[in-house]
C-alpha cells in the first residue's frame, strides 16, 4: 500500500470532493487517448488531484474560504491547469516548496 500527500487539497476537500471523480476521469481519458498503453493511471490520478487542489487554493485565495462554494472551485480549473506551465513544467511546481 502506498500513501500520497497533497497539500493542495486542503482548500477543496470539504467543498469539492465530488468534483474530483470527473476530473480524474477526464485526465485518464486524455492520458489513454494520447499515450495509449504507456499511460500511467497512478501518475495521471495524482496530477488530477493536484490540479483539483490547486483550483481550490486559487478559489480560496480570490474568494475567501468562508464564502467559497464547490462550484467556485470548478471555475478555477482552467487557471489551475495553466499555472504550472508558467514555471516551466509540472515537475518544477510539484517539487517546489511553495
Amino acid at each position: 500500500m502506498r500513501i500520497f500527500g497533497n497539500s493542495k487539497l486542503l482548500s477543496s476537500v470539504a467543498l469539492g470532493c465530488f468534483l474530483f471523480a470527473p476530473v480524474i476521469a477526464g485526465f485518464l481519458a486524455q492520458a489513454y487517448a494520447s499515450l495509449n498503453a504507456s499511460a500511467d493511471p497512478l501518475s495521471t490520478t495524482l496530477a488530477a488531484l493536484y490540479v483539483g487542489g490547486l483550483a481550490g487554493d486559487l478559489a480560496a485565495h480570490d474568494l475567501g474560504m468562508r464564502t467559497m462554494v464547490a462550484s467556485d472551485i470548478r471555475d478555477y480549473f482552467g487557471a489551475a491547469i495553466q499555472l504550472p506551465f508558467k514555471y516551466g513544467s509540472w515537475c518544477h511546481v510539484q517539487g517546489s516548496s511553495k
